[in-house]
């Protein structure tokens, strides 16, 4: 079984429960903060409060006003004075990543795209493996690697986020400084330096500062910033940087109209969670989600039949062709999917996409964490620190030790235990582990699962060299 060894057990299950409780504070959890949500891990608005500091309701998911001056300006999942509550101090030889005081090498998230993966160590290195098509592994040349290998010039990481479009992809990640930094291809104006040409190692995004989360896609890419504004970079022909225009841009631009975000997530299509539970999406909206012509939103609009939302994801490809299913955690825990269901990763036994609006709760997922996907597999990370998939089996990616489609709709991924964090790639899914560990599986023709060869897996295999 892949676990938490040596640095695993309490620390695992504590890790996913801290990491459970940021997430699900998108309407401040009754004042309560990261550390003490995970002591009782009660839905949002469940009572109680906690008295100074905090997680004020206007903050984006993971940040708070520690010092109380109105300002989001503290990153609970980073910062080692302040980890995962106002006034948690790291222990000497700890930092902070996720929320949770670990060691500098630990894996505390991961990121897959078009056949390639990267992690970010809680210390603030970056490290990239598999096909390098556009430079997206960042170490300077195009040469792909089947074992990870350190992104150039990057120390100081505390998130990362990539595509799964095509082979056009961009990387970028969030610094300690509240800056961004993207590489890879630039055709597009996706990197955000005011230039098309490809980068093979990271370059500074213009114009975000004071960034809480940064989303990366193949035509475009977002960033939220600490006071709930959306900026968007690179093409914009059916409005996926949401300024009320189709002019794509290079650097970047506030999205308009939205209101105050505490959550993103970016596709070929875009959305926000608003700290009024509601989700707002801009882009092309394939499936009528938030639209009634099923045609490109150029400013954002209310998703339908969403009010109580913690979280919305957009797994799957990141690009107009290709959209996948969208995803909502709702607040409590429960999942309700909608869109394109051409593999079942909606659900197995409908045979069209669901549209305008129409969700479906995803059977026996109630206590989720985070959400991703491919194309044709969905899968959620539970509290517990287990992972489910639903959706196909073709290439394995439900984690099962088998090709073959099972019976249940919704499965469990074999031998994964303490989990903190998961991501999908074009074929392939990984999972950051308590350890401090990933594990990987689905295709491997290019070495993206990091096990030092180019062998599919149909279960979870250890990425080498990691922590």
């Amino acid at each position: 079984m892949i676990k938490s060894l040596q640095h695993g057990g309490a620390q695992t299950q504590r890790a996913s429960l801290v990491v459970a409780a940021i997430l699900l504070c998108s309407n401040g959890c009754g004042g309560r903060t990261g550390l003490e949500l995970a002591d009782v891990m009660e839905p949002p608005g469940s009572g109680g409060g906690g008295a100074g500091g905090g997680v004020p309701a206007r903050c984006p998911i993971g940040f708070a006003d520690c010092d109380d001056t109105g300002r989001c300006d503290t990153d609970l999942k980073a910062s080692s004075n302040d980890c995962g509550a106002c006034g948690n101090v790291c222990p000497v030889g700890l930092v902070c990543g996720a929320g949770v005081c670990r060691r500098p090498e630990d894996i505390v998230q991961v990121a897959a795209g078009y056949d390639y993966t990267c992690a970010l160590r809680a210390g603030g290195e970056v490290l990239c493996w598999g096909a390098n098509y556009s430079g997206q592994l960042g170490v300077g040349s195009l040469e792909p690697h089947d074992s990870p290998m350190p992104v150039l010039g990057l120390g100081d990481a505390v998130e990362i986020d990539t595509n799964t479009g095509t082979t056009y992809g961009a990387m970028c990640a969030r610094r300690a400084t509240g800056t961004l930094v993207c590489w890879g291809s630039g055709i597009l104006g996706q990197l955000g330096n005011g230039s098309e040409e490809d980068q093979l190692t990271p370059v500074e995004v213009i114009g975000v500062t004071e960034a809480a989360s940064v989303k990366a896609t193949f035509t475009a890419a977002c960033a939220l910033r600490r006071d709930g504004s959306v900026w968007c970079w690179g093409l914009n022909n059916f409005g996926m940087l949401g300024d009320g225009t189709n002019v794509s841009r290079s650097t970047a631009a506030p999205v308009v109209a939205l209101g105050r975000a505490v959550q993103l997530d970016v596709a070929g299509f875009s959305c926000a969670t608003l700290q009024t539970g509601e989700v707002a999406c801009w882009g092309p909206d394939d499936f009528g989600w938030a639209s009634d012509g099923y045609g490109a939103l150029f400013t954002p609009a209310i998703a339908k039949n969403v009010s109580d939302a913690a979280a919305v994801f957009l797994p799957g490809p990141a690009s107009h062709q290709q959209t996948g299913a969208y995803c909502v955690i709702h607040q409590g825990g429960v999942v309700s999917c909608t869109g394109e269901n051409e593999y079942g990763n909606v659900d197995i036994d409908i045979e069209e996409d669901l549209t305008d609006g129409k969700m479906i709760a995803i059977e026996g997922v109630t206590d989720a964490i985070q959400v991703a996907g491919t194309l044709s597999t969905t899968c959620a990370l539970r509290a517990n620190g287990q992972v489910v998939c639903w959706g196909s089996n073709g290439a394995g990616l439900l984690g099962i030790g088998s090709y073959e489609q099972p019976e249940q709709k919704v499965v469990t991924v074999l031998g994964l235990e303490g989990v903190v964090n998961i991501a999908g790639g074009r074929t392939h899914m990984c999972a950051a582990l308590g350890s401090g560990g990933v594990a990987c599986w689905g295709t491997n023709q290019s070495g993206q699962l990091g096990d030092g060869t180019t062998e599919s897996r149909a279960a979870p295999v250890l990425v080498l060299g990691l922590p």
